[in-house]
Formats: C-alpha cells, sequence, structure tokens
C-alpha cells in the first residue's frame, strides 16, 4: 500500500512534534491511469498521423493516376464546377484549343476558345457553348463544332456532356466529352467528292451504252412495228365485239320487255301508246347503233358523228326511264327521278345522252337487289348540270373505281 509519512515540530525548542500517515493509494492508480491514457493518446496520434498520412498519399497517388488516364484518353474532357470555374482540361483538350491547362471564366470561353459551328465562319456564343449548356442542366448529344485555334490546325469535334450532381441532386458543376472527327469529315468529304466523280463516270458510261442501245433498237423498230400492228388488230376487234355486246343490249332488252308486256298483260290504251313509243323509240336507237358499229374504226376511235342542238334533260331522263321500267318492274325495282326546277337547256346529242342515261340505269337496275331503289337526279350548278343515278346495290368495288371509265371496262 503506498503511505505518505510526513512530520514537523510543534516548538522553536524542538521538543514536541507530530507526525501523519496518509494513504495515496488512489492518487497513485490515478496517476498511472492518467499515464496510461496519455500514452494511449499519444499512441493514438501517431496511428491516425499515420493514417491521415498514407491516405494523402492514396489520394494523391489516385490523382496522379485519374490525371494520367485523363491525359492519356485521345477524347477531349472539360468540367467546370458549380461556378463555370475550369478544374477539369485534359491534355487532349489542351491540344485541341492550343492553350495551356489554366481555368478561364465562362464570359471568356467563346473569345478564348475559338469555337465556331460547323461551317466554320459563325462564332458561338456562350449559349451555345457544349460546356455552359451542361451546366444549365442541358443534356448535350453529339453537338458538331469547329475548334479554330491560335496556333494549330483547325478541329472538328464532337462533344457530348452533361451536368454533374452528387447523390443528393446537388450540382456539382458539369463535364464535356469531345471526339475529334476531323479526319472522319475529311474522309466524308473525299467520299462525296469520290462519288461525284464516280457518278459522272456512270452518266458517260450510260451514255455509251444508251448510244450503243440506240443502235440495236433501231433494229428492232420493224419487228416492234409489226408485233404491235397484229396486237392493234386483235384488240380492236375484241372492242367491237364488245361495243356490239355492250350498246345493242339496253334498247334490245326494252324492246323485248315491253314486248312480252303487251303480250301477256292488259294495259289502257295510254299505256300502250307509251309501250309502242319506247319500242319505236328503241328500234329507232337500234337502227342508229347498227349504223355506228358497220363502221369498226369510227366507234373504236370515238369518232361518232354528233347532232348537236339545244335540249332539255328532263324528256330525255323520261324516255330512257320508260325503257329500262319493264327491266325494273321485273324485279320490283322502285324507280324514281328528281328534277331540278331551275334546271337549264343544253347543246347536246339527244340520242347519245339519252344512249347514256339509258347504260346508267341499266347497270343500276343490273346490280340492284329485288324490290330495291334507283334514282336519278338532275341538278343545275352554277356553270353546270348533272345527272346522278343512285341504287340500293351493293355498289362499286373501291379497287375497281380507278378503271370504272376504261373503255369496255365491266
Amino acid at each position: 500500500m503506498p503511505i505518505l509519512i510526513g512530520g514537523a515540530f510543534l516548538e522553536e525548542s524542538r521538543q514536541y512534534g507530530v507526525s501523519f500517515l496518509l494513504d495515496i493509494t488512489e492518487r497513485k492508480q490515478a496517476e498511472s491511469a492518467l499515464k496510461q491514457a496519455h500514452n494511449e493518446l499519444e499512441l493514438r496520434v501517431e496511428q491516425r498521423t499515420a493514417e491521415l498520412s498514407n491516405a494523402k498519399a492514396a489520394l494523391v497517388r489516385e490523382q496522379e493516376f485519374l490525371n494520367a488516364v485523363l491525359d492519356n484518353v485521345n477524347a477531349g474532357i472539360v468540367a467546370c464546377d458549380s461556378d463555370g470555374v475550369l478544374t477539369l482540361f485534359n491534355r487532349a483538350t489542351r491540344e485541341f484549343h492550343g492553350l495551356p491547362e489554366r481555368a478561364l471564366p465562362p464570359e471568356q470561353w467563346t473569345e478564348a476558345y475559338n469555337l465556331f459551328l460547323p461551317d466554320g465562319q459563325t462564332p458561338l456564343s456562350k449559349e451555345q457553348i457544349p460546356l455552359f449548356r451542361a451546366l444549365q442542366g442541358e443534356y448535350v448529344h453529339n453537338q458538331e463544332m469547329m475548334i479554330l485555334p491560335k496556333q494549330g490546325s483547325a478541329r472538328m469535334v464532337l462533344a457530348s456532356g452533361q451536368a454533374i450532381a452528387d447523390p443528393q441532386g446537388k450540382k456539382l458543376g458539369a463535364v464535356v466529352v469531345m471526339h475529334d472527327i476531323t479526319e472522319r469529315k475529311q474522309a466524308e468529304a473525299q467520299i462525296r467528292a469520290l462519288n461525284a466523280e464516280l457518278e459522272q463516270r456512270v452518266i458517260e458510261r450510260t451514255a455509251q451504252l444508251q448510244a450503243a442501245n440506240r443502235a440495236k433498237d433501231e433494229l428492232l423498230v420493224r419487228e416492234q412495228t409489226a408485233r404491235a400492228d397484229a396486237e392493234a388488230a386483235n384488240r380492236m376487234k375484241d372492242e367491237f365485239l364488245a361495243t356490239l355486246s355492250h350498246e345493242l343490249r339496253t334498247p334490245l332488252n326494252a324492246i323485248l320487255g315491253w314486248a312480252q308486256l303487251l303480250r301477256t298483260r292488259k294495259f289502257d290504251p295510254d299505256t300502250i301508246n307509251r309501250a309502242l313509243e319506247t319500242i319505236e323509240r328503241n328500234a329507232r336507237s337500234q337502227t342508229q347503233l347498227v349504223g355506228d358499229i358497220l363502221d369498226v374504226s369510227r366507234i373504236i376511235r370515238g369518232k361518232v358523228r354528233l347532232n348537236i342542238r339545244s335540249i332539255r334533260l328532263s324528256p330525255l331522263i323520261e324516255a330512257a326511264l320508260d325503257s329500262v321500267r319493264p327491266a325494273a318492274e321485273a324485279k320490283m325495282i322502285d324507280l324514281q327521278a328528281i328534277y331540278d326546277s331551275t334546271s337549264q337547256p343544253i347543246s347536246g346529242d339527244p340520242e347519245r345522252i339519252q344512249q347514256v342515261i339509258w347504260n346508267l340505269l341499266s347497270n343500276a337496275i343490273k346490280f340492284t337487289p329485288q324490290n330495291g331503289r334507283v334514282e336519278v337526279q338532275l341538278l343545275q350548278g352554277s356553270r353546270s348540270i348533272s345527272i346522278q343515278v343512285s341504287d340500293t346495290g351493293r355498289g362499286i368495288n373501291p379497287k375497281f373505281l380507278p378503271h370504272v371509265f376504261d373503255r369496255f371496262r365491266q
């Protein structure tokens, strides 16, 4: 047990005195603990100092390694902090711009870096510079621009960039990566020039081949002409037969229809007279058609003679309706005519116009089911007059519409 012994005389004669004993165990323990803590603290400080020194050295090595990596990348990499101050300007970027590594404020980027549009004539404004755009939060993708350094040759680069943020989303700055596409652009220009030259050669060669082909084609003209004449003769024959079948059918049907009705039914005198007039009118039309058919070439070429005079269309429509009425009644089809009271006379051939109306009505009745309806309208326009025939049939297949007015198509 550690103790502290002390004493003192009470008088000057030194005959009497006092002494004491103190237990200093706790103080000694405290001093020992304090010394141990001090030693441990010094050890920890030494260890922490060594760790910080090692970390700093590692950080320096990492930074040096990163800088070495960035300087060995052929792509230009430039970055700035949130204030726009350049913090990274790798070797390739410095070579692109012909500048030493130093930070510049954004307002001096345009002047210092000599950035232009791809035409090499129009300078980029500060708002067009990729790094400035990225710093504003814009995603820059493959922006072409030309760098005209104060020293060195012009470079065409392709820039992409975006803002940099920490995990919490706070903007730290921006980074842009630039790829030198000068050689690619030069190669593209050379390819375009070669293509133009090749195209010119192809044109010249084509002209030579065409000249040779013309000489060959002249040898085939006689054979082709003879073949065309034979094919034309066959077409004329086919068209004649089609014309004969198509044009004769309508008046004959009207004549036969009324003849059958007169033979099988009893009608009042007015109906009988109207039937006889219809038969007579269709017979005259048939005679006219036979006369036209005798001159085959005239029909094929559309050179039918026309008897033009002033006519009203409503009587022609009525006559056509009378001609097709037997066929309509046989299918219980309701025939209706609607006339525009303001319709005016026109100049035309009444026989031919009536023939057209017959054909329209005949086709409508042919393709309208029983108990259907066929309607013909006479409409007066501001500068024209029209005849419209509609029915309740299935209509014309849309695929056939482009051919509906082709000659002899059915």
